[in-house]
């Protein structure tokens, strides 16, 4: 027997009338013959109001299956019932849920990249890397005249060579020359004079233990300067996880970073998650400072190669102390 029916039933049973049940419960007498017509059925408060009339449980007026479908129907009529006011903070509410919830899934979705990235990068060993890095700066005093830095980094195993040029095409003799052995831990500081076209020579380093000395060196003679360039602490990786202004493509395995306020940077990786490539672009006050920085890393280049002593080497022109 469905409701229709147990509603005409039981309504007969209490000797009344449609006009008298529809009374009772504060709806029309054509609503309650549409319920017992099974045209259309009541709304849970209705129900409810029902089921006390005639002293029964809703189970028994509607069985669980109509129950369930008039739970279904009055959240879904809930809405529409709202008031104007109350019904747009409800969808402003729901829509501002699901937008945080899908900027978390991506911050997550971020977090466990970068960490995959810095995880692999942190083991990364290779002592072979070479860096070149141009710094262009504009004075305010002369905008049209911009000064050029342009440094070439190379290492090799154990040794470390950094020539510098006044100039972003990088020709003629260059101004300063930085060797490092560490395993002889020797290392000096040429500095170019421009009216000799000559080179002065300088104490690379100076130390005031020895414990100094013997960190410095191997410092210089593993991979840590590579990875200080090529890995996040967990704070920046928080931090970029969280910035929606950060992007991360894990298809060509490159971060993208992005903002408006302090200039914009992009971070390539090769497939190991190896940063192959830097490129930043930073503005000081008034924007009159503009620095690219690009690193390149080989692995397999400088194979059986080895850095030459540029003094030994006979290159440069070593002014003698008198």
């Amino acid at each position: 027997m469905d409701f229709s029916e147990k509603l005409f039933e039981l309504r007969k049973k209490s000797g009344l009338s449609q006009e008298e049940l529809a009374d009772k419960i504060n709806v029309s007498r054509q609503t309650v013959s549409k319920w017992e017509m099974n045209q259309s059925s009541p709304e849970m408060d209705k129900l409810i109001a029902l089921s006390q009339i005639f002293n029964t449980s809703i189970d028994d007026l509607v069985g669980n299956e109509r129950l369930e479908e008039n739970k279904e129907e009055v959240n879904d009529n809930h809405t529409e019932n709202m008031h104007p006011k109350a019904r747009m903070r409800y969808l402003v509410i729901r829509l501002l849920s699901i937008i945080l919830i899908i900027y978390l899934c991506i911050s997550l979705f971020k977090f466990i990249l970068l960490t995959r990235q810095y995880l692999i990068a942190n083991s990364f060993d290779e002592p072979n890397y070479s860096m070149t890095q141009t710094i262009i700066t504009h004075d305010d005093t002369l905008p049209e005249n911009p000064s050029y830095l342009t440094v070439f980094v190379e290492k090799i195993g154990n040794r470390y060579l950094e020539t510098q040029y006044p100039s972003q095409v990088a020709t003629g003799n260059p101004t300063v020359i930085t060797y490092i052995d560490a395993d002889k831990k020797e290392s000096y500081v040429l500095s170019l004079d421009k009216e000799t076209n000559k080179y002065h020579k300088f104490d690379g380093f100076t130390f005031t233990t020895d414990e100094e000395k013997e960190n410095h060196y191997k410092y210089y003679g593993s991979s840590e300067p590579l990875k200080n360039l090529s890995t996040l602490d967990l704070k920046l990786r928080i931090g970029y996880s969280l910035n929606p202004l950060v992007f991360v493509n894990p298809f060509t395995k490159t971060t993208i970073v992005i903002s408006p306020f302090t200039g914009t940077s992009k971070y390539e990786y090769n497939r190991d998650y190896l940063m192959s490539r830097i490129t930043i672009k930073l503005w000081g006050s008034n924007k009159n400072s503009e620095w690219t920085i690009s690193y390149n890393y080989v692995l397999d280049h400088y194979e059986g190669r080895t850095i030459e002593d540029p003094i030994k080497s006979g290159k440069y022109e070593i002014i003698k102390d008198n």
